[in-house]
């Protein structure tokens, strides 16, 4: 006899195809095997790039059509929308889907004491912009949810220190990936591949995958690759946004912007290197996708990278804000193909055995469990 499926609102600000965005797109056609049937709810506009997906798919998607910086309107219209329909559980992902969820169930509660909704919210990224109110309405905002999930340890750690509340109030749970389309490549594949892109079998490629925006850093990259001057190796940078044109008259010779891409799982299959120079992160999903793609991985020294490094050993740490010590790290890495292939080799491992979207599935469900009966953790 097949169980009955418990109903979980899925809520985030927009439907665009970022971090936190994939994240819940891997989610949500795993939630029914474990228990849940999801329904993913936007502040914004549902028909946005990953609504449409979602909605072809077969997911259910509403949109609230408001603006995700209008709190107050965003909290009344799902107070509204959870009234009517009586989902037992909330899981809000990013700041104001957090905080919209959060007061939403304040306003509900207040008029109906008795009224049954659990809310889980979901931290993606270590905020380091000057962005002090979010903290303080975490806080503030805290007794009306039932969890905080943290993608990471550090972020944990960072969101209970600048918010102040309890540790107890938040469970870690690391994002997970899609394996079967990040995959580490024979050497055949890789060769077919890197004919499919064009690539020169007697270069070596380096690859960044990321938005062009201050946090990933790029600026970095470039000057780093200036210093280095590889003669046998081209960077390529996947992604759009607001520094293009900035980071366009930067760029060398053997220095490409390739824009918004599709094709990335191919990109990393065919990488010598997959480098990530963020100044501050949550837990990218770039990173762990070039780890199962089997690729040697350089990252920035930063928290989130930490988490993932330190104990594995399956990437190399690099200063974070430091071109000189990246450049060195760049060229050492593009002369020594024992060593990174030893690196790729791990990270590829790694990857497998901690990495995988269904593991993370497993955790929200669990985690969901736990809210919905009281029970505490293990």
């Amino acid at each position: 006899m097949s169980r009955e499926l418990t109903t979980v609102w899925m809520v985030l600000p927009v439907l665009e195809r970022g971090g936190a965005e994939r994240v819940v797109a891997e989610l949500v056609p795993r939630l029914p095997a474990r228990g849940f049937e999801p329904t993913v709810v936007c502040l914004e506009n549902e028909s946005a790039p990953l609504g449409r997906e979602l909605s072809e798919a077969g997911v259910r998607v509403i949109g609230l059509n408001k603006s995700r910086r209008n709190s107050v309107g965003c909290a009344r219209k799902l107070a509204e929308m959870i009234r009517a329909e009586q989902p037992p559980l909330v899981n809000a992902h990013l700041f104001h889907a957090n905080f919209a969820a959060r007061l939403a169930k304040m306003l509900i509660v207040r008029k109906d004491p008795g009224f049954a909704l659990k809310v889980v919210t979901t931290i993606h990224v270590q905020e380091r912009r000057f962005r002090p109110w979010q903290f303080f309405f975490d806080h503030l905002t805290s007794s009306w949810g039932d969890l905080e999930i943290g993608v990471s340890p550090s972020v944990v750690r960072f969101q209970h220190e600048r918010s102040a509340i309890p540790m107890k109030f938040f469970r870690t749970i690391e994002n997970g990936i899609d394996l079967r389309r990040f995959k580490e490549p024979s050497p055949k594949e890789r060769l077919e591949l890197r004919r499919k892109l064009g690539l020169d079998p007697k270069r070596l490629l380096v690859l960044a995958v990321g938005r062009l925006d201050p946090q990933k850093n790029h600026k970095l990259l470039l000057e780093a690759w200036r210093r280095a001057a590889p003669k046998s190796a081209d960077l390529w940078i996947a992604g759009d946004g607001p520094l293009k044109a900035s980071l366009q008259k930067r760029c060398l010779p053997n220095a490409r912007l390739l824009g918004y891409r599709q094709d990335v799982p191919d990109l990393m299959a065919a990488c010598d290197l997959f480098v990530q120079p963020s100044a501050w992160e949550g837990q990218p999903l770039t990173v762990l996708e070039a780890m199962a793609s089997g690729c040697c991985v350089a990252a920035s020294e930063i928290d989130s990278h930490k988490d993932i490094f330190l104990e594995s050993k399956a990437g190399v740490l690099v200063r974070a804000g430091d071109p000189d010590h990246w450049a060195r790290a760049l060229k050492e890495l593009i002369d020594d193909a024992p060593r990174r292939a030893t690196l790729g080799a791990a990270a590829a491992e790694e990857a497998r055995d901690h990495f995988g979207a269904d593991r993370m599935a497993d955790d929200y469900a669990r985690a969901f469990e736990d809210i919905l009966t009281g029970r505490k953790p293990l």
